[in-house]
């Protein structure tokens, strides 16, 4: 991840840094499988768990698909992309924004609802 302007905070709790205007990329099979960007985020240290905010922007390269919403959550322990508000996904195999929340692989290649991902 690369950002503008960021910061870390060492604290009981844990590390974790706090970025804005960030752009990253997401690897799948040790191969960048998707780019990001958002206006701001966070990251733990410990967990590897990115957490990016407002106006965020996943652009798979392939297939080239886009998916958009408020907020991006990044697992890397569990390898699934979570979106939540106003998601939308735009992708020669589906266009949907209709669902509180978005579930994909890095790639985009499958993407759904939570509910789908946990079967």
């Amino acid at each position: 991840m690369n950002s503008e302007n960021s910061e870390l905070t060492l604290d009981p709790k844990g590390a974790f840094g706090t970025m804005q205007t960030v752009k990253g990329e997401i690897y799948q099979d040790d191969k960048v499988a998707s780019t990001l960007t958002a206006d701001s985020g966070e990251a733990e240290k410990d967990t590897g768990v990115l957490r990016q905010k407002a106006t965020v922007v996943v652009n798979g390269i392939n297939p080239k698909a886009t998916v958009k919403g408020d907020q991006l959550e990044w697992d890397a322990r569990i390898r699934i992309v979570k979106v939540k508000g106003n998601p939308s996904i735009d992708s020669p195999q589906i266009v949907m924004n209709t669902t509180d929340e978005l579930w994909s692989t890095p790639d985009l290649k499958q993407v759904g609802t939570p509910d789908q991902f946990k079967k």
